[in-house]
């Protein structure tokens, strides 16, 4: 059996811009055994709660192999550098693997196109193997979570 580890996300509200660029409003983390791995990896950001925390989140793979952009470059322009994983379940886990960073092919956390397999420039990520029911449930919370932060932020 794989190592799986635990999936959480959380929302950060940043004190201040990346050097260079523009201020920005409160992103997404992903943690993986609470550590922000990809972030670390790569040097890119979390999307804005907005955009992947609702029903139909980019989280929650639709299709076999969906690829799903999980984080951005922090400029300001869209369709710049994402990082994204191919999501595949297999046997009661999410396993995020072939992680690859693409530019020009998502404006969003979803690709604008289909997306050649071999495309992209493949990063040095491992595979991570999450529990499906625990990762399922991470993103409800953290749906759940959003929308009382938002109502608050609004009021």
């Amino acid at each position: 059996m794989q190592h799986t580890s635990e999936f959480a996300l959380r929302v950060d509200f940043p004190a201040q811009a990346p050097t260079g660029h523009p201020p920005s409003g409160p992103r997404l983390t992903v943690l993986v055994d609470g550590v922000d791995v990809i972030g670390a990896a790569t040097g890119q950001v979390g999307w804005s709660p907005d955009v992947v925390l609702s029903d139909d989140s980019p989280f929650l793979p639709s299709r076999p192999g969906d690829r799903i952009a999980i984080y951005h470059c922090a400029c300001p322009a869209d369709g710049c550098g994402v990082v994204a994983p191919m999501m595949r379940k297999i046997v009661g886990q999410l396993w995020w693997m072939d992680f690859r960073s693409y530019t020009g092919v998502f404006d969003g956390p979803r690709a604008i196109a289909e997306i050649p397999p071999d495309a992209g420039e493949r990063l040095q990520v491992p595979t991570l193997i999450f529990d499906d029911e625990q990762y399922r449930a991470e993103v409800a919370r953290a749906i759940a979570a959003w929308r009382d932060t938002a109502q608050q932020l609004s009021a």
